[in-house]
């Protein structure tokens, strides 16, 4: 003891979860506190408390970031979020043991090669939609997260696609298929064929790109519809797409469809 009362550690950790976890202001949590012991909690002491908090659990964190680049597969993902007023990147990695979090000024390339990140690391499976960025940076294989795909064929089959709802149902019939075992290589071909066959029947559907004239009389970028540039990622990134169902290795056990 320093001073006649003071904080105590319950304290400490209970104001940081309850910002952390919570997400409650410190204005909040000083008021909370005041409310109920008839002492307000300085914010400032909140601000210290958790610096040295981070401190304390850099070794833990540097733990979780090895066992998540040796991982058989592991997770990423990225939204936005307001901090100060300006738009930041929150960053994930995991899989099902370990969680990591970083908030980058980028979304794409930079974020994904900067110190925080550990994408560029990781030397097996990497499960992630289909920002661009990803496919240039890292060492890993690329399968695609099914819960991303279904979310977007479910839209377009809220809009009367039919493609996309026999691409919904392959989908889903594959990894029913692979929950125990991938597609044997003798059916392989077939049920590539089947997929190439769903896109054959999106690009019929998908009205072609509209192209238009810009006021100083060049030719502008072609728009596309919301299905068609789907439909180009299906086609581009299909090893990806299908990778849970086609092999043995862990990222099937995982099912990137069951997010």
């Amino acid at each position: 003891m320093v001073a006649p009362v003071q904080y105590g550690a319950r304290i400490h950790s209970q104001s940081i979860m309850l910002n952390v976890d919570y997400r409650l202001p410190f204005s909040k949590i000083s008021q909370l506190w005041a409310d109920l012991t008839g002492y307000a909690y300085n914010p400032a002491t909140l601000t210290s408390v958790q610096s040295k908090l981070y401190e304390q659990l850099a070794p833990i964190e540097t733990q979780i970031k090895k066992e998540l680049k040796s991982a058989p597969v592991c997770h990423f993902d990225e939204t936005g979020l307001r901090i100060e007023g300006g738009l930041k990147w929150l960053h994930l990695a995991s899989n099902n043991l370990y969680t990591y979090f970083f908030v980058h000024d980028k979304r794409g390339q930079q974020a994904l090669l900067s110190e925080e990140s550990i994408f560029s690391e990781c030397v097996n499976w990497t499960v992630h939609d289909c920002w661009s960025s990803y496919f240039t940076v890292g060492k890993g294989r690329h399968s695609l997260c099914g819960a991303h795909l279904l979310r977007e064929l479910q839209a377009l089959i809220d809009q009367g696609r039919q493609w996309a709802k026999a691409m919904h149902e392959y989908l889903m019939q594959a990894y029913q298929t692979t929950r125990h075992c991938p597609i044997p290589t003798e059916q392989q071909a077939h049920w590539r064929s089947h997929y190439l066959q769903i896109c054959q029947q999106a690009d019929q559907e998908e009205h072609p790109p509209i192209c238009f004239i810009k006021s100083n009389g060049r030719l502008g970028r072609a728009k596309k519809t919301t299905g068609r540039n789907l439909l180009q990622r299906l086609i581009l990134h299909q090893e990806a797409v299908l990778a849970f169902a086609r092999t043995g290795d862990p990222v099937r056990v995982r099912g990137t469809l069951h997010k």
